[in-house]
């Protein structure tokens, strides 16, 4: 669940380590040997969470989605993000001028939106493709946002999939 994520629970690090470390000198006074062994333990762990982590975990390819993006972009190109949550990554990457429309297009304050609905799906798809040659939909995170996939349904059933391609964690 994304409440356990690490770069959540990274304020508690130190109150970690340093029970960790009281823990381990207090082992030591009486017991040297598992101190030394409950050391070891944690050094190794440490070292393999480590290598986990920085080697053989699956990152998120969203960098190079906005890079595809921006590769096969042209003037007049708008995006549609598929998730209210994403226009902050989104923005962070992407550079160029193409306009950027959420959906849906409305996110309160502390709460999650409702999900988009066929009607507003429709209404806002088929206006953008009457004012836009081309759109691009990227697709994150989704199962809030919309779980029924109506954006990518509507635009199947009602324009030309020139490409599509799906990314980790994406």
């Amino acid at each position: 669940p994304h409440m356990f994520l690490a770069r959540y629970l990274i304020v508690l690090a130190p109150a970690y380590f340093l029970g960790l470390a009281l823990g381990l000198a207090a082992l030591g006074k009486r017991w040297r040997v598992l101190q030394a062994l409950g050391l070891t333990f944690v050094v190794v762990m440490t070292a393999y969470s480590l290598k986990t982590y920085y080697h053989d975990g699956v990152k998120s390819q969203y960098g190079s989605m906005i890079e595809e993006l921006r590769a096969g972009e042209r003037d007049g190109d708008v995006i549609l993000l598929n998730s209210p949550w994403q226009s902050i990554l989104f923005r962070h990457y992407y550079d160029g001028d193409a306009p950027m429309y959420p959906l849906p297009n409305k996110l309160p304050p502390g709460d999650d939106p409702p999900p988009l609905t066929s009607e507003e799906a429709g209404h806002v798809l088929y206006t953008l493709r009457g004012l836009y040659p081309r759109l691009w939909l990227l697709l994150a995170d989704t199962e809030i946002s919309d779980p029924e996939n109506l954006a990518e349904r509507w635009l199947a059933q009602n324009a030309y999939p020139a490409f599509k391609r799906w990314y980790a964690n994406n």
